[in-house]
């Protein structure tokens, strides 16, 4: 019976900050504004989204980005 392919770190390729090539990144939130109209809630609600910036320059790469 096969398994699921083992994964570890030698199977896998880095992510580099698109701006500055660090490898390093930290969680941040992008936050978004959701009506009450379109909620039903008595209140408009804050959906935060977590995304990841690079810990050296702050930049967003594309791929961490929300669709918009």
């Amino acid at each position: 019976m096969q398994g699921a392919p083992q994964l570890g770190l030698k199977n896998t390729t880095p992510i580099k900050c698109e701006e500055c090539e660090s490898e390093f990144f930290v969680e941040a939130y992008n936050l978004r504004k959701a009506s009450k109209l379109l909620t039903g809630s008595t209140k408009d609600m804050i959906v935060p989204i977590p995304i990841f910036r690079c810990a050296e320059c702050g930049n967003v790469n594309e791929e961490f980005k929300p669709v918009k």
